[in-house]
């Protein structure tokens, strides 16, 4: 029983479960009917349901497809937990040796911001590190990592902005980036798993380190840009006045469109290229096969 019970584990992790195609077309209509529906219905509540339910219920569907049989729940919880010491770390640490922000594109400002951001790799692969290499693993910390972002920077903005009498797409694409999220934490979750794996090819640890590194520039290169536009767009409404108010919104709504699409090329690239580095072969040890 124990010798069969060992082979079925070995042949799930080595053929991991994926979404199915059934569970890929219930979660494309449900986000679908979310989006939409936010249209035909002017409650007050409604609006707020909708943004958060697409902000948290992929994230709850990617656990209970693939995680629910392995028991992740307690290292999902640690990955949470490491998210915040990791980002009271980085504040501690910008607030300490950055200064204000200049008005134009500040190239060193951005190597800092990208040094500093370092601290969410090292967060997760000491998580990584205190369990065993699994594949469950990185899928879990990259669930546990965004649903932890999405509680501390996205639910307080989605309850006191979302629950106003108009709708604003400002909120949509902000549960929407959310998601984007999830995929880019997960693909980062992999390639450290692939980095430290010791029987990873050497081959391919150059296109991972490669890939980390795209990604940490990266990151912060699309933040400032980010915080860039939502302080032009608020000082363009207080100099304008009341009166271009719409012309004003619709111009911070195409820029954070732009800005999600951007993200969305980002993490689509970035968990490409590690779903194909996770597909190399690994080496296996000569020390066990003699």
């Amino acid at each position: 029983i124990n010798a069969e019970y060992g082979e079925r584990e070995t042949s799930r992790i080595a053929n991991p479960p994926f979404l199915s195609l059934h569970q890929t077309v219930v979660l494309c209509f449900l986000t679908l009917s979310l989006s939409l529906s936010v249209f035909y219905c002017g409650m007050t509540y409604f609006h707020f349901i909708n943004c958060v339910a697409l902000a948290f219920v992929p994230s709850f569907i990617v656990y209970k497809a693939i995680l629910s049989e392995y028991s992740c729940i307690q290292l999902s919880i640690y990955s949470g937990i490491a998210y915040l010491v990791a980002q009271l770390s980085e504040l501690i640490v910008e607030g300490a040796i950055m200064t204000s922000e200049k008005p134009v594109f500040d190239l060193v400002r951005v190597l800092l911001r990208a040094i500093i951001s370092g601290l969410d790799f090292v967060a997760m692969g000491f998580i990584l590190n205190q369990k065993s290499l699994r594949f469950p693993n990185m899928i879990t910390i990259g669930v546990g990592w965004s649903v932890m972002e999405s509680l501390a920077i996205r639910l307080i903005p989605l309850w006191m902005g979302a629950r106003g009498q108009e709708f604003s797409y400002h909120y949509l694409l902000t549960a929407i980036d959310a998601n984007l999220y999830l995929l880019f934490y997960i693909a980062t979750a992999t390639l450290l798993f692939i980095h430290l794996r010791r029987q990873s090819n050497p081959n391919i640890l150059f296109f991972v380190k490669l890939a980390l590194l795209f990604s940490l520039l990266l990151k912060p290169t699309l933040s400032y840009f980010e915080h860039r536009f939502q302080r032009d767009s608020v000082m363009s409404g207080n100099v304008i006045g009341s009166g271009s108010s719409v012309s004003v919104i619709l111009d911070s709504t195409y820029e954070q469109g732009l800005m999600v699409l951007m993200k969305l090329c980002w993490a689509v690239v970035l968990g490409v290229v590690a779903y194909y580095l996770y597909q190399v072969p690994v080496i296996e040890d000569k020390r066990k096969v003699n």
